[in-house]
């Protein structure tokens, strides 16, 4: 697992410190190895300890690290993709160290463009004796431009001037920065397995935290449910007729099918607002009644409009 962190505690005064690494654990949530740099530069090691997962997905334990020093966690909860853990943890090092950490499986394939679409994003930080948090949204085109977004501070000010470049390697590790208010170095930065998610450190000068990017996933809407068609034999053809698709972020894709040979739909996809053409085609078929159904499917799931064609 990719673990990025940020350290807080009366141990290191009004500031903080952020920690990055990675750790592996055997079917049994033992640790077996984790490797780990802070902020100052300084190195250090877990070698021992163990992490139990309940079948909710519910996270306890703790790991060791060589100086004896013991990691508890608080609080755990694994996604339902099994991908990403949030993680609350307390230290017994000095007079007692806070620790919120996000894990991310490693593995999977990528390309720059998993980065583009439109993403929430949350950034934490902690700026001298001030807790600071930013959350909104940006959008982010195929070559890893920020095109756009809107951020809001923790005094409730909102941030317009949105922009920066992210860039996605092929082992889906993600470089770059923001500028939101003042630029923003992304450090260590990790999308999981299912391109969904992002997470990872986030620095602006002495000061450091984390940020996640959360991909922004609207339902498409259509503007009929159902069509009706008809033909008279040795008439004219039934004309074609339309299905509106709507999506205000303007980057969902979507894909259409038909459940017939006799029906017919144009364009098979689409990304964003669309219009899709339907046809039928009498050829072959007797008189009576005939039905049938074009799918549009997006990330949410499928969305169906009946299809009634008549022929007299």
């Amino acid at each position: 697992w990719y673990c990025d962190a940020i350290i807080y505690g009366t141990g290191l005064g009004t500031g903080a410190m952020t920690v990055w690494g990675t750790i592996q654990f055997n079917n049994l949530g033992e640790n077996q190895d984790a490797q780990f740099t802070l902020s100052d530069d300084s190195t250090y090691q877990y070698s021992d300890g163990a992490l139990s997962l309940s079948g909710q997905g519910l996270m306890t334990g703790s790991v060791e690290d060589d100086e004896g020093y013991t990691f508890t966690v608080d609080y755990g909860k694994m996604s339902p993709g099994k991908t990403i853990i949030p993680v609350t943890a307390q230290s017994d090092v000095g007079d007692g160290l806070e620790y919120f950490a996000l894990l991310t499986k490693t593995g999977g394939s990528f390309s720059q463009k998993n980065m583009a679409g439109k993403w929430f994003t949350g950034f934490f930080s902690r700026e001298g004796a001030t807790q600071v948090c930013r959350y909104g949204t940006v959008e982010v085109d195929t070559t890893g431009k920020i095109t756009g977004g809107t951020i809001t501070t923790s005094t409730g000010s909102a941030i317009t001037d949105v922009s920066g470049t992210l860039n996605l390697s092929t082992a889906g590790v993600m470089s770059g920065y923001f500028n939101i208010g003042g630029k923003k170095t992304a450090k260590h930065a990790k999308m999981d397995t299912d391109k969904q998610l992002v997470q990872g450190l986030v620095l602006d000068g002495e000061n450091g935290g984390l940020f996640y990017m959360v991909r922004y996933t609207e339902t498409v809407t259509l503007d009929v449910s159902e069509l009706n068609f008809s033909y008279l034999v040795d008439g004219d053809a039934a004309p074609a007729q339309n299905i509106t698709v709507a999506a205000d972020n303007g980057v969902t894709a979507w894909t259409a099918s038909s459940n017939q040979s006799w029906l017919t739909v144009s364009p098979a996809s689409g990304t964003g607002p669309g219009t899709i053409e339907v046809s039928v085609d009498h050829t072959g078929l007797v008189p009576g009644k005939h039905l049938g159904t074009v799918t549009v499917t997006d990330a949410t799931g499928p969305q169906y409009v009946t299809v009634n064609f008549t022929i007299y």
